[in-house]
């Protein structure tokens, strides 16, 4: 009989494990693992499955999409592959919530279920919470975490009741550090779990805001892509590899407000207490470090200086800085103000010290017209749209904007080997399945008077 796995890391290795179990795909692939569908909106590096993990009221009918999910969840079981969910998410509600949808579902009620805790200091995890988002969180969020990680005894011994002791496993990742680091220790339980062999390390570290320590780092990592846009192709691991050498030079300090943290170390002892015994761990091996629970929050915000832009934009090899600095270029109209400040340093540095260098994608201005294009796997079709669009007769500029939603067939491919020929082509090949950048990604990039439209599987026929 087929078998559920689900990981649950509730500790600083997650955005590191979760790569590496993405990385080792193949090995668990080959021992019948497969991991779990993914929501039709998310497709990210490191995906986390949070589609699974959302309430759905007892009463309440099952949308349709989750539904789906399910009986794709329960085909795969039914193949005689097993199958490894991943999450994130503290909230007992919603693993509840997961729990009666699998029993109330007559394929999947099954098969067995078997968990895997990883469980780590609650005021690390909160930290987190603050560096991964790019902008200070509502004090109602910070209180919530506080909430959620305050009952994670509750969540542990709710899976151990439901699932059976018997298929539950905890693991205590004791790490003082916020920071996603390697931990070899980790993986291998997790694997050993799986009844896989020890796992590849990865190459280089993911390019994730929580495996930097800096809050300049991490700021530095979000500027790689505009509006999710991984056009020109530009190597992430040798960014990244730049970024951490320099990472271990900056200053970092914690960037959770204090009064939040207080809160938990308040409030939390108890849970604290309880989760060490049930991790056979010694009093305190869970508490907030000491350096988390006494300095200051720093300033989130604070523009960067000079030196970290210019000293990031030197340590850049060429082959990450030039389509680095294009992206920065093609897309300068919507541009955060880091990404300004770090296309500046880049420009200062070129032979010329200009920033109006040649740009990929912009015919000869002034552009009167953009023709606007969004595709998701149209490999079939997607070369004659573009050549009905370079066929128009025009006696004015005409740029060709095609947005690929994150297509999983060859589309990207094709658009970017257009462009590469073609000028007047802008591809925004977006790195992540999003629905929030579809429409909205192609539309902000339309600076023209003009636009006309046309779907990837569609042409013009006439050539006026």
């Amino acid at each position: 009989m087929s078998r559920l796995y689900v990981l649950y890391d509730f500790s600083p290795s997650r955005p590191w494990l979760f790569a590496t179990v993405h990385a080792n795909r193949a090995l668990l692939e080959a021992r019948g693992i497969d991991l779990g569908p993914l929501h039709p909106w998310s497709c990210e590096l490191v995906p986390s499955h949070l589609s699974f993990w959302r309430v759905i009221p007892e009463n309440d009918a099952i949308p349709a999409y989750f539904a789906n999910m399910l009986d794709e969840l329960a085909g795969r079981l039914a193949s005689g592959r097993n199958v490894l969910l991943l999450s994130r998410t503290p909230d007992i509600l919603s693993h509840q919530s997961f729990e009666r949808l699998w029993r109330r579902h007559a394929a999947l009620a099954q098969h067995d279920v078997q968990i895997f805790f990883i469980v780590g200091r609650p005021a690390c995890m909160l930290e987190q919470g603050y560096r991964e988002a790019r902008s200070l969180l509502p004090e109602k969020n910070g209180l919530a975490h506080v909430r959620r990680y305050g009952s994670l005894p509750i969540l542990i011994r709710d899976a151990q009741q439901k699932w059976g002791k018997e298929n539950v496993s905890l693991l205590a990742n004791t790490s003082a550090s916020p920071v996603s680091l390697p931990q070899a220790n980790v993986a291998r339980s997790l694997f050993d779990f799986l009844n896989c062999p020890e796992p590849l390390p990865l190459r280089h570290a993911p390019r994730h805001p929580l495996c930097l320590a800096s809050n300049a780092a991490r700021r530095l990592s979000w500027t790689l892509e505009v509006r999710e846009n991984a056009w020109p192709d530009v190597d992430e691991g040798l960014f990244m590899e730049s970024l951490l050498a320099l990472d271990r030079q900056w200053a970092t300090a914690p960037v959770s407000p204090k009064n939040i943290r207080d809160a938990l170390i308040r409030n939390g002892t108890d849970a604290l207490r309880e989760l060490e015994e049930m991790l056979a761990l010694q009093s305190g091996a869970l508490d907030c470090p000491d350096w988390l629970a006494e300095q200051p929050e720093a300033d989130m915000d604070a523009p960067l200086s000079d030196d970290i832009l210019r000293s990031f934009a030197v340590a850049l090899p060429p082959e990450v800085r030039e389509p680095l600095r294009q992206r920065f270029a093609n897309d300068a109209p919507l541009l955060t103000a880091d990404q300004k400040a770090l296309s500046r340093a880049l420009a200062s540095i070129t032979a010329d010290g200009s920033e109006n260098g040649m740009v990929i994608g912009e015919p000869v201005p002034p552009v009167e017209l953009t023709v606007l294009t969004m595709t998701y796997n149209h490999e079939k079709y997607i070369a004659e749209c573009m050549d009905s669009v370079l066929a128009q007769q025009t006696s004015f500029p005409v740029r060709h904007v095609v947005l690929d939603h994150h297509s999983t067939d060859g589309t990207a491919e094709i658009v970017a080997a257009y462009a590469a020929q073609h000028p007047s082509i802008q591809p925004v090949l977006l790195s992540r399945r999003r629905p929030a950048e579809n429409v909205m990604g192609l539309f902000s990039r339309c600076r023209t008077r003009y636009a006309a439209l046309c779907d990837g599987d569609d042409y013009f026929t006439d050539p006026l």
